[in-house]
């Protein structure tokens, strides 16, 4: 594949309006109606990259021709399938809009297809073949959807639009019992929806983060086994709401004033709500002083005294995960969900902020000796010399969580330490 020639040279000639105009006029020219557009592609196909615009997307194909047009299948296992490279469908999205769009991946089968959903499988991938969501099978897909997404607008700081690559990989699966040759011919569809208001909204404490010039927004995905010392602004990951975002390393731009205290921004949920950390009980954002007892566990009493100090018209009743194993995710099952107006950030909620198990991180605006709100079987995780950790009868400090409701207004700020957003 020519990746990286075109991803290049299409990144730079998205910056010229005049370019993006032209596209545009041949979109018209080919008769596209609406926001959705159906993308073909011959994954054997040696024609150069293409980009043509969907809504306030534009999409690059790798491969060059339009059509999925894979003949001569056979049923093949699972492990072999994605193993395979004749079987890729590589393609970037980028928002060359000012709304963050919000859009589904759409799988379909075309004329000439000869091979029945239920017997298609398919895996999508996003920022590098090595990072996929899990294999499934055709028919499973509600309205033909194989992938949800959001992607942010371009920020006055940025050289380039935002943008996001996927691998889709389509093959049959040993479910299927003919042993004549088949022809697997589909579409895929870029779905836009309407932009997402309350991250476009600078008004509200999530849309002043999100396009706060100052924090850059990451379309890639991080090493989550690695932890991270330096500032790299906001990631985003799948919650049970749709899409957070989190502030991973350390950040100098998540300070937040509320209730005449100060708090850290770490993480805006899928609905526009903001998650903050206490950093100061008086206020005073240049000192850490976050206390609010000192336990041998994590004691939910603390936590409880400490809702009685807070504004609780302005808050979300949030969702904390509890849970035992260790796999990153901020998307909970609902026995583990419980939902209160304060408590403690998780041990996942850390790993994506950059800290981990066995190597101490220091260097985050996280960093401390306190209990988490997740246990390991009977015992407490806390945070402890930067590290992870499952431990008991140990006096540590309690450090509280809160969630601001998605609608919360901002009266000024750009959430430095020396001028943090003021919360109405």
């Amino acid at each position: 594949m020519k990746n990286s020639i075109f991803r290049s040279y299409s990144k730079k000639i998205l910056k010229s309006e005049a370019f993006v105009s032209l596209v545009i006029v041949f979109v018209l020219a080919i008769g596209i109606i609406g926001t959705s557009y159906a993308l073909y592609m011959d994954v054997d196909s040696d024609t150069d990259y293409q980009l043509v615009n969907v809504g306030d997307l534009a999409v690059g194909f790798d491969n060059g021709d339009n059509t999925i047009s894979m003949e001569n299948m056979t049923p093949m296992e699972d492990d072999i399938a994605t193993s395979l490279s004749t079987n890729i469908f590589s393609f970037y999205i980028y928002n060359t809009g000012t709304y963050t769009a919000d859009y589904d991946i759409k799988l379909e089968s075309i004329e000439g297809n000869e091979v029945s959903s239920e017997f298609i499988n398919y895996q999508i991938c996003k920022d590098n073949a090595n990072i996929c969501e899990d294999i499934k099978t055709l028919s499973e897909a509600k309205d033909g959807i194989i992938y949800k997404d959001i992607l942010s607008p371009k920020k006055e700081n940025d050289l380039t639009n935002p943008s996001v690559y996927y691998f889709l990989r389509v093959w049959i699966n040993n479910k299927y019992k003919e042993t004549e040759n088949k022809v697997i011919k589909l579409k895929v569809v870029i779905d836009v929806k309407n932009a997402n208001s309350v991250f476009d909204n600078k008004n509200t404490l999530s849309g002043a983060i999100l396009n706060n010039n100052n924090i850059v927004i990451n379309n890639d995905i991080p090493d989550l086994t690695k932890v991270e010392t330096e500032e790299k602004g906001l990631f985003k990951t799948k919650d049970n709401y749709g899409y957070s975002y989190y502030f991973r390393g350390n950040s100098n731009y998540n300070y937040v004033k509320f209730n005449n205290m100060c708090f850290r921004a770490f993480r805006i949920e899928g609905d526009g709500a903001t998650k903050l950390i206490l950093s100061n009980i008086n206020g005073d954002c240049k000192i850490d002083d976050w206390n609010i007892g000192t336990t041998t566990y994590f004691d939910e009493n603390i936590y409880k005294n400490f809702e009685s100090k807070l504004e609780l018209g302005k808050l979300k009743k949030s969702s904390y995960c509890v849970k035992n194993n260790d796999s990153a995710t901020l998307l909970c099952d609902n026995e583990n969900i419980t939902n209160k107006y304060v408590s403690t950030i998780s041990k996942d909620e850390l790993i994506f902020a950059g800290l981990g198990y066995e190597i101490s991180n220091t260097n985050t605006f996280l960093n401390g000796n306190y209990w988490l709100s997740t246990k390991s079987n009977e015992s407490n995780y806390c945070i402890k010399d930067g590290i992870i950790k499952v431990i008991d009868n140990i006096e540590l400090s309690n450090r509280p969580v809160i969630t601001l409701k998605s609608e919360t207004l901002i009266s000024n700020g750009i959430g430095a330490i020396d001028d943090p957003y003021i919360v109405k």
